[in-house]
């Protein structure tokens, strides 16, 4: 296999439609910071103005354009370069979009309607993964003025036809299609700019591709500049230079890194001890394997680890009861019943793909506070403060969950990018307090409390 795709299988690269949506003008949208995704646009009528956030300029596509922005920044998308816009949870409100079918926004029967397809390409890469630091802010495929576009115009034939038909499985054929639209999309930004290519350019070359591609494939092997330049056939100094020429490093100090990036990965599978990982990664030594992470990641394997728990909520038998899981995250056998609290539906998931168990939109924060708070760290003490006050406002909001809890295991499913500050955190700061005060009313030192005096 090839050394982009060895990586592009390492990090699961996932599609993900959030929705074809159907603009007519004046219309502006504020989309939102969205970590470990690379967000896509495709116009496949009219036109839309695209501004990045820390980009100076906009960017104008027309229809059989293609933009990704692969660092998940903040955007406008809006039908001119000065429309004033709204955020995009508000258009969802304001549509009462329910997360399939197209979205529409305006009078449809006016000219000048744009359509595109918005979403994007999830990855389980961190920050310092090589192919996706490397890359720019923004990635223009031009389906009109490209050099050798033929690809993007078959695909979007098909994306139109589906779009339009809207019959069953059209989320699961365009989000498909969405995947194979990302590979293009690096292959064409690479022939059509090389000298923007240093940090990742030899996932294509002909010569370092293969080398990478069997570091990728095999990072525990003891390799040498001697054993990956018979790889690139190239003589080891040749090999060297152009190693270092595209990728921004030494072949040797790439293999360490890659190392330690596979580390992470394997570190998240709980069933695989330190001393295993080790191993996979290429130390015979679990304290050289120890010192070489905490030196990369300013901690140590086990702490690392650590901090991948979910929150947990103990019942009052003590059993583990609760706990908090990201709605993007794949599902497994022991989430027990699953429970979305967030008040909006997950942009780029059907119901069949959540695998939601309850929706209790009640228990969500208010709409003004969830807008004032957005997920900043800043004013987080504030927010729980304020959280918690609407939940003792209204205690029949948390009953359900409460009566859930009791029955079984539960997990709370969010789909804020934070994992520290999102209100099902908050939630289940609550819930704890609550529940030590057991469903007769009293703690576990068998004293009264009111729920109400709970903050």
């Amino acid at each position: 296999m090839d050394a982009l795709s060895t990586i592009l299988e390492a990090v699961r690269i996932r599609g993900s439609v959030y929705f074809w949506a159907n603009l007519s003008p004046p219309w502006g949208v504020k989309v939102p910071v969205f970590e470990r995704v690379v967000r896509y646009h495709l116009i496949l009528r009219g036109h839309c103005w695209v501004r990045v956030h820390g980009v100076p300029e906009p960017i104008r596509l027309e229809a059989g354009d293609l933009v990704a922005i692969p660092h998940g920044r903040a955007h406008l998308l809006s039908d001119g370069p000065r429309t004033a816009c709204v955020s995009l949870d508000r258009v969802l409100e304001q549509t009462r979009f329910a997360g399939e079918g197209a979205l529409v926004v305006g009078n449809q029967d006016a000219g000048s309607q744009t359509r595109m397809v918005c979403g994007h390409f999830a990855h389980d890469a961190d920050e310092e993964h090589p192919l996706f630091r490397a890359l720019p802010d923004t990635i223009v495929v031009r389906g009109v003025a490209g050099s050798d576009v033929r690809w993007l115009d078959e695909v979007l034939r098909y994306i139109a036809r589906e779009v339009a038909a809207n019959g069953p499985g059209t989320t699961a054929i365009v989000t498909r299609l969405s995947e194979i639209l990302f590979v293009h999309t690096l292959r064409s930004y690479a022939a059509e700019h090389p000298e923007h290519g240093v940090g990742w350019a030899g996932f294509v070359d002909p010569w370092i591709g293969p080398a990478l591609a069997r570091i990728h494939d095999a990072p525990g092997t003891d390799w040498s500049v001697a054993t990956l330049a018979r790889a690139a056939r190239l003589s080891r100094t040749r090999f060297a230079l152009r190693f270092r020429s595209l990728m921004g490093k030494t072949p040797l100090a790439y293999v360490a890194r890659w190392r330690m990036i596979c580390a992470k990965a394997e570190l998240r599978d709980a069933s695989r001890s330190i001393a295993e990982v080790a191993s996979r990664v290429g130390y015979r030594s679990e304290s050289a394997f120890n010192r070489v992470f905490t030196r990369a990641f300013g901690m140590g394997p086990g702490a690392f680890r650590r901090t991948l728990d979910p929150p947990r909520i103990g019942n009052r038998e003590g059993a583990l009861a609760l706990r908090l899981k990201r709605i993007y995250a794949p599902p497994a056998p022991d989430d027990g019943v699953r429970v979305l609290v967030d008040r909006l539906w997950p942009r780029g998931l059907t119901r069949r793909q959540a695998l939601v168990d309850h929706w209790i939109k009640d228990v969500a924060p208010s709409d003004a506070l969830r807008r004032w708070f957005a997920h900043d760290p800043k004013k987080w003490t504030v927010f729980k403060r304020k959280y918690h006050a609407e939940l003792r406002a209204a205690p029949h909001r948390v009953a359900r969950l409460m009566e859930l809890m009791g029955d079984g295991k539960v997990v709370l499913l969010y789909s804020a990018a934070s994992e520290r500050f999102n209100n099902a955190v908050a939630l289940a700061e609550y819930l704890h307090r609550l529940g030590d005060t057991g469903a007769d009313g009293k703690d576990a030192a068998g004293r009264h409390r009111n729920p109400h005096t709970l903050g």
